[in-house]
């Protein structure tokens, strides 16, 4: 799907509650070079839900909160996009219940690759 995004001129990017060191190589491990930023939590900046690690991503890739979906699994992320302005796809395989974050954010659940990006292509 990343790549598939990419084709389209769809920046992706990962913005983690892990810590940078670590995300960094371990998403690139995994997905190569297929995000355009990937940024974890650092001795500068607060853990999601606070906005600005987020925001700032969204800066150095020159996107406007307006212009961003976020896609996640928890309610810190729910809670970021909302902190940023963003809409929000959720997860239903994460680490919160499903139950619970498709009733929190009110949006139709996303189980799979494919239903996520039915929901992305809706934002295009």
């Amino acid at each position: 799907l990343v790549d598939e995004l990419n084709e389209m001129g769809v920046v992706s990017a990962v913005v983690t509650n892990k810590d940078d060191r670590s995300a960094v190589p371990m998403i690139e491990h995994y997905f190569g070079k297929r995000f355009a930023l990937v940024r974890g939590v650092r001795a500068d900046n607060e853990r999601k839900p606070n906005p600005a690690l987020t925001l700032s991503v969204l800066d150095a890739l020159s996107i406007e909160p307006s212009e961003a979906i976020f896609v996640g699994d928890g309610m810190a992320d729910l809670a970021v996009a909302k902190n940023c302005g963003i809409d929000y796809i959720p997860i239903g395989y994460g680490y919160t219940a499903p139950s619970r974050l498709f009733a929190e954010c009110k949006a139709k659940p996303v189980n799979d690759v494919a239903s996520l990006r039915e929901e992305i292509i809706k934002y295009l």
